[in-house]
């Protein structure tokens, strides 16, 4: 697997309802969680989620030029791999 760590965790999640907000001023959009879910309050809430063999953290300068660095390394990956 490559990418990022899974989001995780058993206690629960706020991706549930995430409605699309539009910022006056930028004309940014946005979504925000409407409400968080707990799936069982009785679990810690330091669960993780799953992590990938291959880390590919985000970037915000990849973001803002349109560059996606899965796809990038994965390319780099198949032109480095032994014949």
């Amino acid at each position: 697997m490559l990418g990022e760590e899974t989001g995780g965790g058993s206690y629960g999640n706020s991706a549930v309802h995430l409605p699309q907000i539009i910022l006056p001023h930028t004309r940014m959009r946005i979504m925000l969680p409407m409400y968080r879910l707990v799936v069982d309050a009785d679990l810690p809430k330091t669960g993780r989620g799953i992590f990938p063999d291959v880390e590919i953290k985000p970037s915000s300068v990849a973001l803002r030029e349109g560059i996606d660095l899965k796809i990038a390394r994965v390319k780099e990956m198949i032109r480095n791999r032994k014949k």
